[in-house]
């Protein structure tokens, strides 16, 4: 389990690093999250916003923008959860 959360901060990093995020990530993250953390209601808030993702937005959808904002403050909570 602590190697998938590790890949998961990864490639939460890289998308902030490189600024985009690819659907296919985004898809993939939404399932290693939703297992990994199936009761864990800030992070179940972000799997439905990676479900609701589309890099260039739509009525009701998240754009790249907004999700790579977002992206920023789940790595730090996953990070923080982590340390306890």
């Amino acid at each position: 389990m602590k190697e998938r959360i590790k890949k998961v901060e990864q490639v939460l990093q890289k998308i902030l690093l490189e600024r985009e995020c690819p659907l296919n990530i985004a898809n993939w993250l939404e399932v290693e999250l939703d297992e990994l953390f199936p009761f864990d209601c800030a992070i179940q808030d972000f799997v439905t916003e990676l479900a609701l993702y589309q890099p260039r937005g739509g009525e009701f959808l998240i754009n790249e923008e907004e999700l790579i904002k977002r992206c920023e403050s789940i790595l730090s909570y996953i990070v923080e959860i982590n340390r306890l």
